[in-house]
């Protein structure tokens, strides 16, 4: 019997190391997820100023829809998030760490060899449908914001293109018009023109959203002030909470 208690007693020891060796490596990681529609850059400053701030813990990246993202939020299984400022998410800490320019994307213009230029206004839309995506990632759900903000009717093509590629293509074939920020314009070739409302460029926001009682949350107002002042940008310092008014 003295083999098999002593190999029981050793796998209950390795046990404990292994759990906590688990643990030490989930301290250790700052959870952070990020909406398709965060631009590429954001995600490297996010990395660069945790290497700068917290040398100590690795940042551990999941991408995923909005939804997905708040939900892993407020479960506890996501630290913080990068995703568009689009609503306010309760029991939550929100704040903008960049924005950027939204143009729009026009069908082609007929045989003329002159396609327009110069910047579009909102309220001049209404001669296009526009192209929508679905409201995963939060472009729709800003799109939708956006004319119903500025009291604009918002002329929606019944059909719905699957991605920001998707929707390029379907300008090109003149199915309509479609808002997108200036960093998922994929190539040349596409007739996008700045938009304005109140002759003011329109912009879409970008925000980090932490729990307030979130393990890292000490950690994480250095990290993202960081992650803001990172590069050139247009940053927006606001901080929202869940009982604060949307901006």
């Amino acid at each position: 019997m003295l083999p098999l208690i002593s190999a029981a007693i050793s796998s209950i020891d390795a046990l404990a190391d292994s759990a906590r060796e688990a643990s030490t490596r989930a301290r250790q990681a700052i959870r952070l997820g990020v909406s398709p529609l965060i631009d590429s850059g954001l995600v490297a400053r996010a990395f660069a100023a945790s290497r700068e701030l917290l040398p100590e813990r690795t940042l551990q990246l999941r991408e995923a829809n909005m939804m997905t993202l708040q939900e892993a939020l407020l479960s506890g299984a996501l630290d913080l998030a990068l995703m568009p400022a689009v609503s306010t998410i309760p029991g939550c800490v929100q704040q903008t760490v960049y924005t950027e320019p939204v143009v729009i994307l026009e069908p082609p213009a007929g045989h003329s060899n002159d396609p327009p230029s110069g910047p579009i206004t909102l309220d001049s839309l209404g001669n296009y449908p526009l192209i929508l995506v679905p409201d995963l990632c939060g472009l729709t759900a800003f799109t939708v914001n956006l004319f119903a903000d500025s009291d604009i009717p918002l002329h929606r093509y019944p059909g719905e293109a699957a991605s920001y590629q998707v929707l390029q293509e379907w300008t090109q074939l003149g199915l309509g018009a479609a808002l997108i920020p200036v960093s998922k314009l994929s190539g040349p070739g596409h007739s996008a023109r700045e938009l304005q409302h109140n002759d003011q460029p329109v912009l879409i926001g970008y925000e980090a959203v932490w729990r307030k009682d979130s393990r890292a949350h000490a950690e994480l107002p250095d990290l993202v002030n960081a992650i803001a002042a990172k590069g050139t940008h247009h940053a927006d310092r606001r901080l929202r909470t869940s009982d604060a008014a949307a901006t």
